[in-house]
């Protein structure tokens, strides 16, 4: 129907558990290249732009290089980057423009994608031994090109549901 936009946009979920299990080898010079499995889950929060939201679910398989720095120390601060892949599995519904629109327009999708993945990653490490270092660190994931099928749909006055359009959400995560 006219006046009924196709989803799209960006996903901007909260902070959520990550778990990652990774293998790796670092060499003398303070650089470890890494390969790292991983998922993290996290809640799509509603805004003052939306009512609802979701959860959002994201696997990734990534390749990351890592400088170390102090290596002689115990204590080892460290940055890196990254790049793999990554499934995002999302479920969510939400209504768009709810304080400025009176038909303000809403959507919903629960679909699945898989897209190239990049990270920025920094932290800090714990040595215990030569060859075993337990880490604590942050990282931004970026996951650009996910195509997600949804619909969207109007709210009437009468704060019913109007005509449906089905179509595919891209965007980021």
């Amino acid at each position: 129907p006219a006046g009924v936009p196709a989803p799209r946009g960006e996903i901007e979920s909260d902070a959520g558990s990550v778990a990652s299990h990774v293998i790796g080898y670092g060499f003398a010079n303070g650089v470890r290249l890494e390969a790292a499995i991983g998922d993290q889950y996290s809640e799509i929060g509603a805004s003052a732009r939306t009512d609802r939201g979701g959860d959002l679910h994201v696997s990734t398989a990534m390749i990351n290089a890592l400088y170390d720095f102090n290596r002689a120390g115990r204590l080892q601060p460290y940055v890196g980057v990254g790049v793999g892949l990554a499934r995002v599995d999302a479920n969510a519904s939400f209504l768009i423009n709810r304080l400025t629109a009176a038909n303000p327009v809403g959507g919903q999708f629960r679909d699945s994608d898989t897209s190239f993945a990049w990270q920025l990653l920094a932290g800090l490490g714990y040595k215990f031994t030569d060859r075993l270092t337990g880490e604590l660190g942050y990282r931004y994931l970026n996951v650009p090109d996910i195509s997600l099928g949804g619909r969207s749909f109007t709210r009437t006055a009468a704060g019913g549901l109007g005509p449906a359009v089905a179509g595919t959400w891209s965007g980021d995560v």
